[in-house]
């Protein structure tokens, strides 16, 4: 029953689902270039930078699966908040709280499976082209023959098979446990504010990060920088938690602006305070990638110096991890978009023309993204405190330009594309549909 439950939701909503093929194709592409990476160095003789390709290609495949973790709760977490009122109706006529459960962990496995098959073929590919950039700058050898094997689908299957179990039983916690009466009533009037168990969260993972930055002070240069990504993930745990109230506080500081943009800039406005919880979504990603990038940078610059093969590996890696987010941001954009019909449909009925409805949606994805990439600026400028002996990192002009434009660049253009095909349907359609 479940099964055939899972089916017919992923085909009655195919816009929502589409988010969690990508982000888990994505997921499925760099642990297949990865694991094929880490199969063709430890084949190889000894070369100079063997250990730090092995290093950072097993870190990645480890830091990827972690993340996965995350992205599948989140796209999830999304995708059954978007059918609540069926999921309400499911449990109103007598499906029970593990059928819901079963029903949410069989979506995702139905799409993490074409999804590693899909990025072990695009790893095949990207890993040659990693290794092709490696030869050139002479970290590896250039008459190394890259081998793939069947080994990168295997773990691509059980890394995704695995997270999409976990990720689905988080997301599905709260719709399974929810009375019938209780849910139906929340799908008609949904709430957008944060429940006491999230604002205990945000609390305590606060002061929890707050606390180990304190440590992180008085500890060696050396031993500071190891804890660099627990304090990033302490930190962004907060942001998560936090993000309606931190949507609502970026939204509340862009009203100045706002107003200079006429009906545009309030209609933005108005909608991102409406909509603060789901718009979250999109914050942590960005968030995290903007914060690891800075933390990343000024480690890597803090003397102004050049940088060697192995440090451009790292840049390497950083730049895998904030296109990680990227594809989450972008996903969850799209599918907060798709899900907007009736509310497009509706503005156009009351005679607002497409020009102002897409102003409005940059407008309100530009707020969000430039939010978030200021939050994980602060939190990358917090976090490499430690490591600079009281000092602020140090990041090119260069790097704050690719941060923040790369940032604002994925969540409106997420937000606009899905967009304009909701622009192409009748409003009269569109008023009709039930979303």
């Amino acid at each position: 029953m479940s099964t055939g439950l899972a089916r017919t939701s992923i085909r009655s909503r195919p816009s929502t689902f589409a988010g969690v093929v990508v982000a888990l194709t994505f997921s499925a592409t760099v642990i297949s270039t990865c694991v094929a990476m880490l199969v063709t160095v430890g084949r190889m003789a000894e070369f100079p930078n063997k250990a730090e390709v092995t290093d950072l290609s097993a870190a990645l495949t480890g830091g990827t699966g972690y993340l996965t973790i995350l992205m599948a709760a989140v796209v999830a977490s999304l995708a059954v908040n978007q059918r609540e009122r069926e999921t309400a109706l499911l449990r109103a006529v007598g499906a029970r709280p593990g059928q819901v459960r079963r029903m949410v962990v069989a979506e995702m496995l139905l799409c993490a499976a074409p999804s590693a098959v899909v990025g072990y073929a695009l790893g095949s590919i990207a890993v040659r082209q990693w290794y092709r950039a490696m030869a050139a700058q002479g970290m590896v050898p250039a008459d190394g023959q890259v081998s793939v094997g069947m080994l990168p689908l295997l773990v691509s299957f059980g890394v995704l098979g695995l997270t999409s179990v976990i990720g689905g039983l988080i997301a599905a916690r709260r719709a399974a446990r929810t009375r019938p009466a209780a849910a139906m009533a929340r799908a008609a009037a949904p709430r957008d504010g944060m429940t006491w168990p999230r604002r205990v969260l945000a609390v305590v993972a606060l002061a929890g990060s707050v606390a180990l930055t304190v440590v992180a002070f008085f500890l060696p240069q050396e031993t500071a920088y190891d804890l660099v990504p627990l304090l990033l993930l302490a930190y962004l745990v907060a942001v998560g938690a936090a993000g309606p109230f931190l949507g609502r506080l970026v939204t509340a500081l862009t009203v100045p602006v706002s107003r200079l943009l006429g009906v545009t800039g309030e209609l933005a406005v108005a909608n991102n305070r409406a909509r603060s919880r789901r718009m979250s979504a999109a914050i942590a990603p960005i968030a995290f990638a903007s914060s690891f990038a800075v933390a990343k940078l000024g480690e890597l610059y803090r003397d102004g110096r050049g940088l060697s093969d192995v440090e451009w590996l790292e840049i390497f890696g950083t730049g895998m991890y904030a296109g990680f987010a990227a594809v989450i941001a972008a996903s969850t954009q799209v599918m907060l978009t798709m899900e907007r019909l009736r509310e497009v449909s509706l503005l156009r009925l009351v005679g607002v023309r497409r020009r102002r409805v897409v102003g409005m949606v940059v407008w309100e994805s530009t707020i969000i993204a430039a939010g978030a990439v200021a939050i994980g600026a602060v939190v990358g400028t917090v976090v490499s405190v430690p490591m600079m002996a009281g000092g602020l990192p140090t990041v090119p002009a260069a790097g704050w330009f690719w941060i923040t434009g790369s940032g604002v660049l994925v969540v409106v253009a997420a937000a606009v594309l899905p967009l304009l095909r909701l622009l192409t349907i009748r409003p009269i359609e569109g008023v009709a549909v039930r979303t």
